[in-house]
């Protein structure tokens, strides 16, 4: 639009001002419309080695499952409430990366889609069936009580977990669109009718319990990968979990290789979640999971269950180095 501004007025000596062309005002910005981009898969999970090494997790049927009191690699173990199984395990450590990338501070709850977590979990597109796992095992983390030690990565030294006598994983969780409701105390009814709806599929918020939140600001993790878990299940992702976490591997003498010996004591056996009393039997179980870690993770060039003497068995685990595989 032109406006005319010219005028003459006797206090400006009759000088006539010239005409002032105002420009037109520029047309409002609009934000072009973004597309929403699915977040990348995970490829990789960092739980804290502790929790790889702590005989929480169960890898026979949980319906037989027993309430844990005993001794694994790190010390004392004691669990209450719903058995943790190796769904829970693998729930668990991708909350952990998840939390792990939200920077330095990580004091804000994790939020994500269980689409998302179950596509990460599965590698496939989930189902009604996965929907309902993940959540119930959401569910079983955030009602586990647990007495344990483990390595504090602050004061370095061995201790309890959490407050001491009564530790959690997660500390609460609940959807982002219904903070208010408690999740955790839903019957399992409720629960499964909750998980099947299209309630139940919007965006999760999980606060992890602040001990696990110290041990992953320290850095004290274990590095896996999730094509690895995909393709493992029962005692052999147990011991992948496991043996990823070890440390302490000597030269061989053979080039590009390192090697470990474990004691099939006890503790090893608590850790590794293996019940069964008759100790050929968990023995052989053992060996069958060893050959599905080996096939499954070229970073393992062997996995054996050797004897060491009268009534003494062991497990010799060789790993290949970065670069040599």
């Amino acid at each position: 639009m032109r406006v005319d501004l010219s005028r003459q007025d006797p206090s400006w000596g009759g000088r006539t001002v010239a005409p002032v062309t105002a420009e037109p005002a520029p047309p409002p910005i609009r934000s072009t419309p973004t597309a929403w981009v699915e977040p990348r898969p995970l490829r990789t999970a960092t739980p804290p080695t502790d929790l790889c090494r702590k005989g929480i997790w169960h890898v026979g049927p949980l319906q037989l499952a027993l309430p844990i009191d005993d001794r694994d690699v790190l010390g004392l173990v004691r669990t209450d409430g719903p058995p943790l199984g190796t769904l829970e395990m693998d729930v668990f450590s991708w909350l952990c990366t998840l939390h792990g990338r939200q920077g330095p501070e990580g004091l804000e709850p994790v939020h994500f889609t269980r689409y998302r977590l179950c596509k990460d979990l599965f590698g496939r597109k989930p189902g009604g069936k996965e929907s309902r796992l993940v959540h119930e095992s959401l569910t079983k983390l955030a009602r586990a009580r647990l007495t344990m030690e483990v390595w504090d990565p602050e004061d370095k030294i061995m201790g309890l977990a959490g407050e001491g006598l009564d530790a959690g994983l997660i500390a609460s969780f609940g959807w982002a669109k219904d903070y208010a409701r408690a999740v955790m105390t839903a019957a399992p009814r409720e629960l499964a009718r909750i998980a099947g709806s299209k309630r139940g599929s919007s965006t999760y918020w999980v606060h992890l319990d602040p001990w696990i939140v110290r041990h992953l600001r320290a850095g004290h993790l274990t590095y896996l990968e999730w094509r690895v878990t995909r393709h493992l299940s029962g005692l052999a992702k147990r011991l992948y979990y496991l043996l990823s976490a070890e440390s302490g591997f000597k030269r061989n003498g053979r080039p590009g290789e390192t090697t470990k010996y474990l004691a099939l004591e006890q503790p090893l056996m608590v850790s590794l979640g293996i019940t069964d009393e008759h100790k050929a039997r968990a023995r052989a179980q053992l060996r069958r999971a060893a050959e599905a870690v080996v096939d499954a993770d070229r970073s393992f060039a062997a996995i054996e269950v050797v004897r060491r003497g009268p009534a003494r068995w062991g497990m010799v685990v060789t790993r290949r180095l970065v670069g040599s595989q």
